[in-house]
């Protein structure tokens, strides 16, 4: 039913299933221009073991709401990528 409502709800339920490598193919179908899109690729690349390209996903994110930082330092799905800015 959720999945239904939207791309980006239907790639969280395909998280939540761990069908990493589904999300990540549909969330190169979300738009560009929303910080959302990038904080949600950065978490489907760190999941599928590409740590650099989630790294620069994350990174566009708080270029584009510097808020999400204070979200990732709680999110174990990204977490472990803001030690890569030191």
């Amino acid at each position: 039913v959720v999945a239904k409502t939207g791309k980006r709800n239907q790639l969280l339920v395909l998280l939540l299933q761990k069908r990493n490598d589904e999300a990540l193919k549909l969330s190169k179908q979300l738009p560009d221009e929303e910080a959302t899109t990038h904080y949600l690729r950065a978490i489907c690349l760190n999941r599928t073991n590409d740590p650099a390209e989630a790294y620069k996903e994350l990174k566009k994110s708080f270029d584009m709401d510097p808020s999400l930082k204070e979200t990732a330092k709680v999110d174990g799905d990204v977490n472990d990528l803001l030690s890569m800015d030191k």
